[in-house]
């Protein structure tokens, strides 16, 4: 049974964790590999950035994504988002730091299942303490990759950066109106599926 895992919570001890790391593999971005297995779980258990493993049936990690707390400023941001352009505050939103599927793993549509995750996550936040959006800077090549899972481009002004800031708005309880039932069904069946016992237990409680 597949599994989603947060590292700091999931690996007894460093140590542990980076032998499950090894198999790790990705030619194009070995930057965002170096990330997984020298970073990530130190700033898993020191709070900084969150991050979630995709385990395999044989306890394989085939991907992983991280997270953080950030705020979005500027018009456009606002116009997307439905918020008031006279809002004099930064508007709440989760941050997808980091997301990466292991070569061995690719075009099977587990990063899409961390992305609905993802989902999941800005709902519980956006219900429990405040979440507009979730935004990523994405690279040239993951572009369409988001765009197909609800993304869009929220500006393109500098055309010589190597990402862009996409974003996707965070349906809040009032959004969903009458589908509440049937997206929290999804989203419950989903974490019991990936043993995210934690984030079902939110969900049964917003449901509440």
């Amino acid at each position: 049974m597949s599994k989603i895992v947060e590292v700091s919570s999931h690996f007894p001890s460093k140590n542990n964790f980076k032998k499950s790391v090894a198999n790790v593999h990705c030619e194009a971005h070995q930057v965002l590999v170096d990330y997984l297995t020298q970073y990530s779980y130190k700033h898993s258990r020191d709070g900084l950035y969150k991050t979630y493993v995709f385990l395999t049936s044989k306890e394989s990690i085939a991907s992983y994504i991280s997270f953080s707390i950030t705020t979005i400023e500027g018009n456009d941001a606002k116009s997307y988002l439905d918020v008031p352009i006279g809002l004099n505050y930064p508007i709440p939103a989760l941050k997808i730091t980091r997301l990466l599927t292991s070569d061995e793993y690719i075009n099977l549509g587990i990063a899409t299942r961390l992305l609905f995750f993802a989902d999941i996550l800005g709902f519980i936040l956006s219900n429990q303490i405040g979440c507009k959006a979730i935004v990523v800077d994405a690279k040239n090549e993951a572009i369409d990759f988001y765009k197909l899972n609800g993304y869009d481009i929220l500006n393109t002004e500098d055309d010589s950066v190597e990402t862009l800031l996409m974003i996707k708005k965070v349906d809040t309880l009032k959004e969903y109106a009458g589908d509440l039932d049937i997206i929290l069904k999804q989203f419950i069946d989903f974490c019991e599926d990936y043993s995210l016992e934690l984030f079902s237990s939110s969900l049964k409680w917003i449901k509440q």
